[in-house]
């Protein structure tokens, strides 16, 4: 990307001093792995700026002074290099600020996914109020903590959604055979003149009744470790999810169609149609969509 002039991004970073979100450096030969490496191990990445010096005002604050740098497919290459040289590589992006003046290089570097990152050499780093600062051990294990928990916590999610999904098929399963079972029991039951088979008839009927419960038992129990889990981690269940945004969907549209949503006894009635929540989240959800939409 390139601006003849200068970007509204570019405008922000020189009217602050150098901080946690940016950096200044008058030329390339200033730039080093461990830059990239202390943007990309903050919580919110940053902005390095290459052809801009710190000088100071009478009152010793930071002013930028631009001086500019040579823009060349080199100097390009030389950027990505050492981004890429870090471990693992980082990737940024290099935008060409005020070309048609004194033009510079403003690269930014988001955070990573992949924290911690290092050096070529194996040294940590993170950006700390306007420099970057080396990771002591015990700030490294807890960024590696942090990051496992934030995979753990995502594949848990994506696991307990789907696991829900297959124990709503199975429940469905089951109330399809003990209907087909309800169904077909009086008649076996009236067979016992042809004692030759309804023995053999009833007993088999028997023993499916039985699986078809005991697999319903296991079905809720397996329910309940879910919901254990959901609460230890501190995750939503997804079906209070779902019935929270269908409940607050349909409070905002009663409201569009003129339905009073103040009167007392609204909530009463509402309750009749979401069954499947308790009134304390019901009581909840409705002080949430009338702020959240000022009803």
């Amino acid at each position: 990307m390139e601006y003849q002039g200068l970007s509204e991004k570019a405008k922000a970073l020189l009217s602050q001093e150098e901080d946690y979100d940016v950096d200044w450096k008058r030329g390339i030969n200033g730039l080093d792995s461990e830059d990239f490496v202390a943007f990309a191990n903050s919580k919110k990445g940053g902005s390095i700026l290459i052809g801009v010096e710190e000088t100071v005002d009478s009152d010793g604050k930071q002013i930028p002074k631009i001086v500019g740098c040579q823009i060349t497919d080199s100097n390009k290459m030389k950027i990505k290099t050492k981004a890429q040289n870090c471990i693992p590589p980082i990737e940024v992006n290099i935008i060409k600020e005020n070309m048609d003046e004194t033009p510079f290089y403003r690269i930014e570097i988001p955070s990573g996914d992949k924290k911690p990152y290092c050096t070529g050499k194996g040294t940590y780093k993170i950006r700390d109020d306007g420099n970057n600062k080396r990771i002591a051990p015990d700030k490294l294990l807890s960024i590696f903590i942090e990051v496992e928990s934030e995979l753990f916590l995502k594949r848990f999610k994506e696991a307990a959604k789907e696991l829900e999904n297959d124990l709503y098929i199975t429940s469905n399963q089951i109330n399809e055979v003990k209907s087909y079972l309800e169904d077909i029991l009086p008649e076996v039951e009236g067979l016992q003149e042809y004692s030759y088979m309804s023995d053999n008839i009833l007993g088999t009927v028997n023993e499916i009744e039985k699986y078809v419960e005991s697999t319903e038992i296991t079905t809720v129990w397996n329910e309940k470790r879910i919901l254990a889990l959901l609460n230890h981690f501190n995750i939503e269940d997804p079906f209070v999810t779902n019935l929270k945004t269908m409940f607050k969907h349909s409070v905002i549209r009663m409201s569009e169609n003129g339905i009073n949503i103040k009167d007392k006894n609204y909530l009463k009635d509402m309750k009749k149609t979401y069954f499947g929540a308790t009134k304390e989240q019901l009581k909840q959800w409705y002080e949430e969509v009338i702020e959240e939409n000022n009803l």
